[in-house]
């Protein structure tokens, strides 16, 4: 949290985009954020434009790979902050995007080794392949392929 002036006004900062990369349905930037004691900061800002207000996105693959590069990121920093997400009123989109993200992660911590492990507990391979086929097409999703 910034230090306050004693005017109440906090300090000045300066915002420089140093890097950019556009794709079709979200905009990833690197940005560095330099206050007046010279203090310095990296902040990298995914902006998602592929998902419209009060709708859906037209592929639910671009979404994960939007989640795919943010994670990549987060993973590779040393120390790394939180993730901050919000969309214009900070409760539809951006719920949703965080409940995708918690399952992806439960998915992986407890349901990939269970199916790592053995025999599918599943009636058949057919049902097997019906439940997990949406999932198996996206490279997150990589751990329910057989090794």
């Amino acid at each position: 949290m910034p230090v306050l002036h004693p005017s109440g006004k906090g300090p000045d900062m300066t915002v420089l985009n140093i890097k950019e990369k556009q794709t079709s349905d979200y905009v990833i930037r690197e940005l560095e954020i330099t206050r007046e004691s010279d203090e310095k900061r990296k902040i990298y800002h995914f902006q998602f434009k592929s998902w419209p207000d009060h709708g859906v996105p037209k592929d639910p693959g671009c979404v994960l790979n939007f989640l795919q590069d943010i994670n990549d990121k987060q993973n590779g920093i040393p120390e790394a902050g939180p993730v901050i997400v919000h969309c214009s009123a900070g409760i539809g989109r951006t719920g949703t995007f965080i409940v995708i993200d918690i399952i992806l992660t439960q998915l992986e911590i407890y349901a990939i080794p269970i199916l790592k492990r053995g025999p599918p507990m599943v009636e058949s391979t057919t049902l097997l392949r019906i439940s997990l086929n949406p999932c198996t097409d996206h490279d997150l999703c990589k751990g329910f392929r057989k090794s």
